[in-house]
């Protein structure tokens, strides 16, 4: 069974996984307060700041001779928002 901590973290929308991923890459907080502030469990932050991480490159591929149109933001959205709620 999980802890109630756990059940909360899976609970927190895809802006408020971003948000406290950002805050941890700006670096200007501790990670413990940024958890504590956004009620989360550490664990799952690094979890959701890797998971951010790894999906980065694709923002920087040179292959792209397009500019991203708004359907394709809305598909990495997408993509990433079900990589953060594993």
């Amino acid at each position: 069974m999980k802890d109630n901590k756990t059940a909360k973290n899976q609970e927190k929308s895809l802006d408020e996984k971003v948000a406290v991923v950002l805050e941890m890459l700006k670096r200007k907080t501790s990670i413990e307060e940024i958890c504590q502030r956004h009620q989360v469990n550490i664990t799952d932050a690094y979890q959701w700041c890797a998971l951010f991480l790894d999906d980065a490159k694709k923002a920087f591929e040179e292959s792209r001779e397009e500019p991203i149109t708004p359907e394709e933001i809305e598909k990495l959205k997408k993509i990433i928002g079900k990589k953060l709620q594993a």
